[in-house]
């Protein structure tokens, strides 16, 4: 029984560290550069997919209850990075050109949680609309968010001690 329960705890620790794969209810955003030509006196990056687009979408996703996370197949972690670099985003350690995909599995009512966020309808509106970003979405039947590919080793974690007896 001590075993199963380690085992037990283990596979928990793994999904939670995003080591595997899953497969599940979701939604799928997906967001693609404008092809309005740049408004005079407009800087031409505001018309492209930024990593604060995707990283607004995935904050979101979170706070919807998403249980797990990718971008064009790379898996969300604890660690995992969102910059731009250039005209393309590095997301872990890829470089990830357009269209961004992010897939989110969660709860069947994911997305409703999501588009309830008045946050977030205003920033993809604003995005959309000033710009001419392509947002859209879609909820297949189910959503596969890979496991994380990169190496897992934190040089500067350690553990949080711990109040001892009478603390």
């Amino acid at each position: 029984a001590l075993v199963r329960q380690l085992n037990d705890d283990l596979e928990k620790a793994r999904i939670a560290a995003g080591l595997i794969p899953l497969r599940g209810t979701g939604v799928v955003f997906q967001l693609q550069d404008s092809l309005q030509p740049t408004a005079p006196g407009r800087n031409e990056d505001d018309y492209r997919v930024s990593a604060r687009d995707i990283r607004t979408v995935i904050e979101e996703l979170w706070l919807a209850g998403a249980d797990a996370i990718s971008v064009n197949g790379e898996r969300m972690t604890t660690s995992t990075a969102i910059l731009d670099i250039g005209a393309s985003i590095l997301v872990n350690s890829a470089f990830l050109a357009q269209p961004y995909q992010i897939s989110a599995i969660g709860p069947k009512d994911l997305y409703d949680r999501v588009s309830a966020s008045q946050g977030f309808a205003d920033f993809l509106r604003a995005r959309s609309e000033t710009y001419g970003i392509q947002v859209s979405f879609f909820q297949p039947d189910a959503v596969d968010v890979p496991a994380f590919a990169g190496t897992v080793s934190l040089r500067f974690a350690h553990p949080a001690a711990t109040p001892g007896p009478g603390s």
